[in-house]
């Protein structure tokens, strides 16, 4: 009985993605002809670039399903996000997928364990056999995963455990001179110190060449999530993770040393 439950559950969670996106497709663009997309509408699971076990653990979700026009561009016309919860993020893509028509938020009524179980046998017959970006008709899935492969894909979790924290601290809260934000001057120190709650990362970043009185004039900074700040200057991305008494000076520019108060701060030049 519980093979055919879980049989039947598989075959059930993967065409109800498909019919959520088939029936957001006609409903948002009513003049579009299913034929005007790749393969008359068929769904993708685009697990290529991060794979499915690193969607999992990292981003909480599976792989992306979606459906694409078939023109030259080949872009995207519906992108559905599955969430580990249920939820289901999609957007239905109009001018031949390259402006959002409109963002659909919903769920399916599945349970994070059985979305789990579905995340294993993708990446046994997908990842696993080097299937990548596939329509979902082409994958196996109605295998299903044992005891084993099911603890040891969450054995696994453990080899994202450094991503998982970099992405949580990605979102909180840095202090940042406004000479790197509105001046343009490139961060030349940074430091951190203890998180004072659990939106601060306890980073601060300065251009290097504030006095005190700059400094602790609470007019001249900001308050930006890490990720804003590094997505500015990716040299950071490799210092990020250091622990509360880090601070460090920039040396050239892809690289930053510890801060002995005798070495000059470089960097302090605008872009």
């Amino acid at each position: 009985m519980d093979c055919v439950y879980r049989k039947s559950y598989m075959h059930r969670v993967l065409k109800e993605i498909e019919s959520i996106i088939h029936k957001n497709i006609a409903e948002v663009l009513p003049n579009l002809s299913f034929d005007e997309l790749e393969d008359d509408g068929t769904v993708f699971l685009m697990n290529g670039k991060n794979g499915t076990e690193f969607e999992w653990y990292v981003n909480e979700k599976l792989p992306v399903f979606m459906a694409f026009y078939n023109d030259e561009a080949n872009m995207g016309a519906a992108k559905a996000t599955i969430y580990d919860d249920g939820g289901v993020l999609l957007y239905i893509y109009d001018e031949q997928g390259s402006h959002i028509a409109k963002e659909i938020k919903t769920y399916i009524d599945v349970t994070k364990e059985e979305l789990l179980s579905l995340a294993v046998v993708l990446r046994k017959n997908a990842d696993d056999k080097l299937i990548w970006d596939k329509a979902i008709g082409s994958i196996e899935t109605d295998e299903i995963p044992t005891e084993a492969e099911i603890a040891e894909f969450k054995s696994n979790e453990r080899f994202y455990e450094e991503m998982i924290r970099r992405k949580a601290l990605m979102g909180k809260l840095a202090v940042v001179s406004k000479r790197i934000t509105e001046d343009g001057y490139r961060v030349g120190y940074m430091k951190r110190e203890e998180p004072r709650d659990e939106e601060d990362s306890g980073w601060s970043f300065w251009a290097g060449n504030e006095d005190e009185e700059y400094s602790n004039a609470i007019e001249n900074l900001g308050l930006y999530p890490v990720w804003h700040i590094a997505d500015v200057d990716p040299t950071l991305m490799s210092y990020i993770d250091k622990p509360a008494g880090t601070a460090l000076i920039r040396k050239s520019d892809d690289e930053f040393i510890d801060d002995n108060g005798e070495d000059p701060v470089i960097g302090k030049w605008k872009e």
